[in-house]
């Protein structure tokens, strides 16, 4: 069978469209939980809770946006979004901090990152709120001895 050449291969070319990089639900959420986390990080006097560094003071050894102090949540995944304004649920840490040290689970389980906000934040601690509010069907998931075996090893203590 003699074709006459190639097959032509007739495309609609669409627009381009980017996906979302997040969805409207968690973008409302954000916003609604932004003054809150200002204020957070006001209260903290815009230093990381676990290194110390701020935008005025910032690391030597990384570039200053990495100083900018930003709010972390300490629960993970499904549960993330509904501890954006918990109180009991939030820490305000630097960006390399957020970005580079939190994310290693191995060395800052949610019992070390408790312990920093009790001693970094005490008014905002409380571990039966956040035990509730993460797994109300574990409520010794966490004990408060498992909190307090990490004071020792807590940055910047003052």
């Amino acid at each position: 069978m003699n074709r006459g050449g190639p097959l032509k291969r007739y495309t609609v070319l669409k627009r381009e469209t980017r996906m979302r990089s997040r969805s409207r639900k968690t973008a409302t959420r954000e916003r609604k939980a932004a003054d809150v986390r200002r204020r957070w990080v006001n209260e903290s006097g815009r230093t990381c809770m676990a290194c110390g560094y701020s935008a005025t003071n910032p690391n030597p050894n990384y570039p200053p946006i990495l100083s900018k102090v930003v709010c972390h949540e300490i629960s993970n995944g499904i549960m993330r979004l509904a501890s954006l304004d918990k109180p009991f649920a939030v820490l305000c840490i630097c960006r390399f901090d957020n970005e580079h040290e939190f994310v290693n689970k191995a060395k800052w389980p949610e019992a070390r990152q408790l312990c920093l906000l009790m001693v970094k934040a005490p008014e905002r601690y409380d571990l039966r709120a956040y035990i509730h509010h993460t797994s109300p069907a574990a409520p010794n998931r966490i004990t408060q001895s498992e909190v307090d075996a990490y004071l020792e090893t807590m940055p910047c203590q003052s």
